[in-house]
Parts: C-alpha cells; sequence; structure tokens
C-alpha cells in the first residue's frame, strides 16, 4: 500500500510517532516558520520535557540507537 501511494504522490504516514508529531503540529497550527531544526541528540530531552519526564517505549536515549550516532 505504501509503495502504491508514493508511486501515485500520495502523502502517506508509517509510523505512529510519526502520525503523533504531524497531529501535534496539526492541533497547534503549527507552519514550517515556527520549526526549529535540532540535532538528534537533543530528542530525548526535548520529548521528555514536553511529556512530562516520561518516554514512550524504545525512545529513551539507552534504549535508541539513532540517539548514541
Amino acid at each position: 500500500m505504501r509503495r502504491h501511494a508514493i508511486e501515485h504522490g500520495i502523502p502517506t504516514i508509517t509510523s505512529l510517532d510519526t502520525l503523533f508529531a504531524v497531529t501535534e503540529c496539526l492541533a497547534s497550527d503549527m507552519t514550517p516558520d515556527r520549526m526549529e531544526v535540532r540535532e538528534i541528540g537533543e530528542f530525548g530531552r526535548l520529548v521528555a520535557d514536553t511529556r512530562h519526564r516520561t518516554l514512550p517505549e524504545n525512545e529513551t536515549p539507552s534504549q535508541n540507537v539513532m540517539v548514541k550516532k
């Protein structure tokens, strides 16, 4: 289904964390000019700060290999 959508130029979201981020942006009327570029290493801290110091499973810096890079 994903490949078919891409071949036809249909935007797709294939992961729940991306869907969550997109819905948060839409709910807060986020626009591209209000977005900031961040280093991947900051991700865990930013998530913890916005989710009352709790991280979703597999997003803690010790478990997420992308944060270690």
